[in-house]
């Protein structure tokens, strides 16, 4: 492990008298620091055993590289401390420039040490004992944190610095600007000291990959991480090449959000200069960003990632979005790998994410307090303390108490503080409600009513706030009711509002219950009214910038983006020519926002502060709601061609989908924009085309009132069906296998209710595929027998033959093998009816029955891994019987490839793609049970490229369910190349792909091939051989897996002689 001595402290204090009581309070402040390995606090405690007392103090003195003296009368008193701490401290004071913080915790004589006066002692160097204990504690808390701030400026000193700061094109701040705004104040972030001092000393470390700071909304943590930004922009970002930042709060407030992370990858790989197929998988994407922030010092802010991770619950914090967990995982991982002396890549980069929820899937790489060596920092984000929320009251305005004027640690604003238990937002609003509506007298606090807060609420007491900013602006006249009419148009929104979106709300016809207060009513003319006409520009800019000084809303500059496409007629014609193969013309670009919107900005307001004025809103004027938000969907529809190309050009349409089922138009809006227009009909444009799963279940999830269980209203069956369907589709494609299963039950139990049996055998022979991938071997038996029926019934030969394959496949995997055989000696004959000139099984079907063929080669050539020597030599002969029968399935299935792909429209690439697998698997068998290594070395060659080949097919078709099996595989072909890293990362890899499902099938295969590979390995890159045998043991039994039972078996006798 990397380790440094930037950041060693040295304690000098005397063990008699209250010595050890003030050096205990220190160190429970600096705790803080140490529990993160951020900070070595040596003190005598940590004097090894059997060691010389002297020694062991001296070399600490010399490794400090900052020194605190606790100067009590008794350690004035003590020859060791004036004779031996005193003099080498003095020295390195002024030879190294040593910081020596003396602290005078009791009253003692200690001026007459000239040395210790260059640094100004705590309490302007008076006797802490005679202050009261909350003093005292925030004395101490403020000495830890200014010893980390030093500790940290000397390390952000130390690190190496690039002649010019990064160029402007390789910082991107867009969505994370750090220019000041209302509520942001650049001088001074009061009460985080202590987290900025934190952040400097993770940034220096070139072990620490990320930090995750954890926190409910409105504590501060984006204002914190903006305002840490600026420091280091101020200083030339101290070395860094790269600093890219992403916010995705804005995204969503709803525990049952669903978010995109599509935009935020495609935008970022073409940031930092990668070439990648747009319908590469997320997970690649992931890695391939991962690769790319890790080639040099790097700065990467993920900001508000909540809406990306599953909600409180049995899988709360872990991340729905396997492009952002691919990587952060990655990025963790190659850190650790720097960490444990293995090869990496890393470079310092560092990667600072904010969430409300822990990232659970980062667990295994989290730094401990005993283990120093994890990647991933986090650091739970807690209320401001009593002090700095007071300061933070009088600094926002509120400076009065009645008639007097108060200082920032005033008794009223301690008490403000506590009631609201230093809330930041709550506090920051607070005070600026009270300058500027009750002149600044924090007595009128009274009337928020704080102590009917739901303090168990996200919010809680920022909602009492908001209802007393409700209630003044209500009573303040016109004004006041635009000010309120705002507030509430960004209540619509669940992103920045841009300013087409703002000008359709702000154009007639005026929506009664919402804009009325943003149109003018004209006198009346010879008894006749006049039309009346929307706020002018510059009334709209002073309503929006009085709620800006509030720090209600943020306004940013808002730029159109052209974006290309075809109109309604163009696009049959699109079809057609893509129905002879034949591509139509370049799309003609088409600005997506009214032109003369242009000179306005984008409307941001917390999160908080959206849910509130949505949520009242909805309740008081529900027809204004949908008035509304109908409105904003046909302003969308109208602003991109009828099919936008790219990502970028169904952004809109996606928002459409939003506000239009908020309207509770969802009929119109499944078949007018997303089925029509997003998903372009058959061609899943969205999916098959752009690779856009997380956008469109982001859209999806509108549609349903608990995603993905229960429709958000009756439908046709066409929209229904679709809905359904695509959504399981996409959650399966996403590894989120558990989620994909209820639409399909839904869908299935349709199509059964109407006798559909070609819908039906269909649906459940992929609720049946799964069932198997997450281990439910005996359900999935069941499904599949129903799969089975209902394809007899409708009497279809390819559904005949399909189900049957699954089903066998489902019984190999229970252990079942006869009756897997006796399944598949039924389907042989229907293929040979459905296609006499290709009788045998083939692509994915062929796969599931070279599966159960393989199974006896498979176990021997494991058996004969496990016995053999470390040099590569078998100890036995394998039967010759089982080699000749691999080369023979082998060459039998490489000859299909060239028909399989002869037939494009019928084959897909994942059928192809296994074809391969089975050859790979195949030779990779005949290779381990080779009695020698020559004979082995001329095998593998041809293994790994088909595995090559195999994996590279799987990852372009979507496929994941089969990738864990290959990239297994390979880490065999690669450890027995001598590519132990490399199969290592493999394994890892189909770890993290089976993780997530959960793939637990896998999963068990996995623990059984790290413990079979690497159970020699001195050391072993997991917990150890024991605990993954353990651990796949339990999977097999939990599942029913009992085709693993014999190799199980194998790999106890040999690794753990049992």
């Amino acid at each position: 492990m990397k380790t440094t001595n930037q950041s060693r402290i040295f304690i000098s204090y005397s063990h008699r008298g209250n010595g050890p009581e003030w050096k205990a309070w220190l160190l429970r402040h600096l705790g803080v620091f140490e529990r993160h390995h951020l900070l070595d606090v040596w003190q005598d405690g940590k004097i090894r055993v059997s060691s010389y007392f002297d020694d062991d103090i001296t070399q600490a003195m010399t490794s400090a590289r900052l020194a605190v003296v606790l100067l009590t009368p008794e350690a004035l008193k003590s020859t060791y401390i004036l004779e031996k701490e005193f003099p080498f401290l003095r020295e390195r004071q002024q030879r190294d420039k040593l910081p020596v913080f003396p602290v005078i915790c009791e009253p003692c004589n200690w001026k007459v040490h000239d040395w210790l006066r260059a640094t100004q002692a705590p309490n302007e160097s008076n006797p802490i004992s005679p202050l009261a204990e909350a003093k005292q504690n925030h004395i101490f808390r403020q000495l830890a944190t200014d010893i980390a701030t030093e500790l940290s400026r000397i390390a952000l000193v130390e690190l190496p610095m690039s002649a010019q700061p990064p160029a402007p094109d390789h910082i991107y701040l867009e969505k994370f600007p750090l220019t000041r705004g209302p509520g942001l104040r650049e001088e001074k972030l009061i009460g985080r000291e202590q987290e900025l001092a934190l952040l400097d000393l993770a940034f220096t470390q070139s072990h620490t990959a990320i930090v995750s700071l954890v926190a409910w909304g409105g504590v501060g943590k984006t204002m914190l991480v903006q305002h840490w930004l600026r420091r280091l922009q101020r200083e030339g970002w101290f070395g860094t090449k790269r600093v890219y930042a992403w916010s995705f709060y804005s995204q969503g407030t709803k525990e049952d959000r669903q978010a995109s992370e599509d935009t935020f990858l495609a935008h970022a790989l073409e940031w930092f200069g990668v070439q990648c197929e747009t319908t590469l998988s997320p997970w690649d994407k992931g890695r391939l960003l991962a690769d790319a922030v890790a080639r040099e010092r790097t700065l990467l802010i993920l900001d508000g990632i909540e809406p990306l991770q599953y909600p409180p619950g049995p899988m709360g914090g872990q991340l729905r979005a396997p492009g952002v967990q691919s990587l952060l995982k990655h990025l963790a991982r190659k850190a650790n790998a720097e960490v444990r002396g293995q090869k990496s890549k890393a470079s310092n980069s560092l990667c600072l994410v904010t969430t409300r929820e822990p990232l659970t899937d980062l667990a295994d790489f989290q730094r401990r307090e005993g283990s120093p060596w994890g990647s991933v920092l986090r650091v739970d984000l807690g209320n401001l303390t009593d002090e700095a929320g007071a300061a933070l009251l009088h600094h926002a305005g509120a400076n009065r108490a009645g008639a007097a004027e108060i200082k920032p640690d005033d008794k009223e604003l301690l008490a403000a503080s506590r009631e609201v238990d230093g809330h930041a937002l709550t506090l920051n609003l607070l005070g600026r409600f009270i300058a500027r509506a009750h002149g600044g007298d924090i007595r009128r606090r009274d009337l928020v009513k704080f102590e009917e807060a739901d303090r168990k609420e996200q919010g809680g007491t920022t909602f009492k706030m908001l209802a007393a900013f409700e209630n003044w602006f209500a009573k303040s006249g016109a004004f006041g009711s635009r000010q309120l009419a705002v507030l509430q148009i960004l209540g619509l929104f669940d992103r920045p509002a841009d300013a087409g979106c703002i000008g359709s709300l702000r154009k007639p016809p005026v929506i009664a219950g919402l804009t009325d207060s943003l149109f003018l009513t004209p006198r009346r003319f010879f008894n006749l009214w006049r039309r009346r006409t929307p706020l002018s520009d510059e009334d709209w800019k002073e309503t929006v910038s009085f709620l800006c000084d509030f720090g209600l809303v943020k306004e940013q500059a808002w730029n159109s983006i052209p974006i290309g496409g075809y109109n309604k007629d163009e696009s049959k014609l699109v079809w057609a020519y893509s129905e002879l193969g034949i591509r139509f013309r370049q799309p003609k670009p088409l600005l997506s926002q009214d032109p003369s919107a242009m000179r306005h900005t984008t409307l941001e307001s917390h999160p908080l502060i959206r849910e509130y004025f949505a949520r009242h809103l909805k309740e008081k004027a529900a027809g204004a709601w949908k008035t509304a938000h109908w409105r904003l969907y046909t302003h969308l529809c109208e602003s991109v061609p009828y099919w936008p190309e790219g990502l970028c050009g169904l952004a809109p349409l996606y928002q459409a989908v939003v506000h239009g089922c908020q309207a509770s138009r969802f009929e119109t809006t499944c078949n007018e924009v997303y089925l029509d227009r997003i998903m372009r009909g058959s061609t899943q444009y969205s999916t098959l085309k752009l690779g856009a799963y997380a956008s469109d279940l982001e859209g999806l999830a509108c549609f349903f009132r608990e995603p993905w269980e229960r429709l958000a209203t009756s439908m046709s069956k066409r929209a229904t069906t679709s809905i359904l369907a695509i959504t399981s589709f996409d959650l399966r494609c996403q590894g989120r296998l558990v989620e994909a299963q209820e639409p399909i039950r839904i869908c299935l139990a349709l199509a059964e209710a109407h006798r559909d049996w070609k819908v039906a055998a269909k649906l459940a022979n992929n609720l049946g595929e799964l069932l198997l991938t997450q281990g439910e071997v005996t359900p999935a038996i069941e499904c599949a027998s129903r799969a089975l029926r209902f394809a007899d019934e409708d009497g279809d030969l390819w559904l005949r033959v399909s189900r049957r394959t699954l089903l066998g496949e489902a019984l190999l995997q229970a252990g079942k093998r006869e009756e897997s055989l006796s399944v598949y000696k039924d389907a042989i004959p229907i293929q040979e009816a459905r296609q006499p000139e290709r009788p045998l099984l083939h692509g994915r079907l062929g796969f599931r029955y070279w599966q159960l063929t393989l199974w006896e080669q498979a176990l021997v050539a494991y058996r004969c891994a496990l016995e053999a020597t470390p040099d590569g030599s078998a100890t036995r002969l394998c039967t010759h019987n089982f080699i000749t029968f691999c080369k023979m399935l082998e060459d039998q299935v490489r000859e299909t490839l060239p028909w399989l792909k002869g037939r494009p429209g019928s084959i897909t690439s994942a059928d192809l793609a296994l074809t391969h697998l089975t050859v790979a698997e195949s030779s990779l068998y005949r290779a381990l049970m080779c009695s020698s290594e020559a004979a082995r070395s001329q095998t593998l060659p041809a293994a790994h490229h088909e595995l090559e080949t195999a994996i590279e097919g799987l990852y372009l078709s979507g496929e994941t369910i089969y990738l864990p099996q290959a990239l297994a595989d390979r880490a065999w072909v690669r450890f027995w190349n001598r590519d132990l890293g490399g199969a290592r990362t493999d394994l890892d890899e189909a770890w993290d792909i089976a993780e997530r499902g959960p793939m637990r099938l896998h999963m068990a295969d996995i623990r059984l091939h790290r413990a079979r590979l690497f159970f020699r390995a001195k050391s072993y890159p997991w917990k150890s051989p024991q605990d993954d045998l353990a651990a796949a043991e339990k999977l097999i039994n939990e599942c029913g897996y009992h085709r693993r039972d014999e190799e199980l078996a194998d790999a106890k006798h040999a690794i753990l002689g049992s």
